[in-house]
């Protein structure tokens, strides 16, 4: 169970760093720069929730 909720975190991540790279790409930054706080705030819980389970 814990596998797949990390690896759904980490999938999240990812579509979430896209986002904001596309944010980013376009001129808004305030979405890229709170899409950016959001999967760093996703990676910070999958490592100390997730970590050695």
């Amino acid at each position: 169970m814990s596998d797949s909720v990390s690896r759904g975190l980490a999938a999240v991540s990812a579509v979430g760093f896209l986002l904001a790279l596309a944010a980013m790409a376009v001129g808004e930054f305030l979405i890229a720069g709170l899409c950016f706080l959001s999967v760093s705030l996703l990676i910070y819980f999958r490592e100390t929730r997730f970590e050695g389970r």
